[in-house]
């Protein structure tokens, strides 16, 4: 005796996955096109000295120039 195998198949668009993959997908398309408008709508600021003067930028040039000394350390151990 032989038995016979059915194997239920449903259409495309009731499958839970197919609509997780493609909402993810259009939620990172629609994202992206909105960070690029966002991007091209205003503009950077300045800064200006005043912010320099107040120490705002003391972090960022205390991390800039830490990695310029490693890299001339490197520079000159790498030269000998």
């Amino acid at each position: 005796m032989q038995t016979e195998s059915r194997e239920t198949t449903s259409a495309w668009w009731q499958s839970p996955t197919m609509w997780l993959v493609v909402g993810l997908t259009a939620a990172a398309v629609l994202a992206s096109a909105l960070t690029i408008w966002l991007a091209t709508q205003s503009q950077d600021l300045i800064v200006d000295d005043a912010a320099d003067a107040a120490g705002a930028l003391a972090p960022a040039m205390k991390a800039r120039n830490a990695v310029t000394d490693r890299n001339a350390v490197l520079d000159r151990q790498q030269k000998e």
